[in-house]
C-alpha cells in the first residue's frame, strides 16, 4: 500500500512540474480546457487551477484532519497542498504587465470557487469517514 501511495505522489509530483513554467511537458486535458472556457465565461479573470483543484480543498482538509492526525504524514501532504495554493496565488500578483485589479478579480474567483471545493472535499472526507466505520 505504501509503494502504491508513492507511486501515485510521484506521478502527481511528475504532473505538477511538467505542467509548471512555460514548456510543453505535458498537454492540457480536454476537460480541463473544457473547464477553463466555462470559467472565463463566468469571470472576468479566470481562476487558477493550482488554487482551486489543489490548494483550498487541502486547507480545508487540514484544518478538519490536523487534530486527529498531528503526527501523521497526511498533515505534511496536504502542508505542502497549501503551500502550492498560496504561491500560485501570490505569483498571480507577480506578473508585471497583469493590471493589480485583474490578479485580485482572479484571487477572488479563486477564492470564491476554491470555498465551494474545500467544502466538497470536506463533504467527502465525511463521507469517507462514515464509510470507514460501519466498514470496519
Amino acid at each position: 500500500m505504501i509503494l502504491g501511495l508513492s507511486l501515485i505522489g510521484l506521478m502527481g509530483l511528475y504532473l505538477y512540474i511538467a505542467r509548471s513554467g512555460n514548456t510543453a511537458g505535458v498537454t492540457v486535458s480536454s476537460l480541463e480546457l473544457r473547464t477553463r472556457e466555462i470559467l472565463e465565461t463566468i469571470f472576468i479573470a479566470r481562476p487558477r487551477f493550482k488554487e482551486i483543484i489543489i490548494g483550498y480543498p487541502a486547507l480545508f482538509a487540514l484544518v478538519y484532519l490536523y487534530h486527529k492526525y498531528k503526527k501523521e504524514a497526511i498533515v505534511f501532504i496536504l502542508g505542502l497542498g497549501v503551500v502550492m495554493g498560496s504561491i500560485s496565488m501570490v505569483n498571480s500578483f507577480s506578473h508585471v504587465f497583469t493590471a493589480v485589479t485583474i490578479s485580485a478579480q482572479r484571487t477572488m474567483a479563486g477564492l470564491i470557487i476554491g470555498i465551494v471545493m474545500g467544502l466538497l472535499t470536506l463533504l467527502a472526507i465525511w463521507l469517507g469517514e462514515r464509510l470507514y466505520q460501519r466498514w470496519e
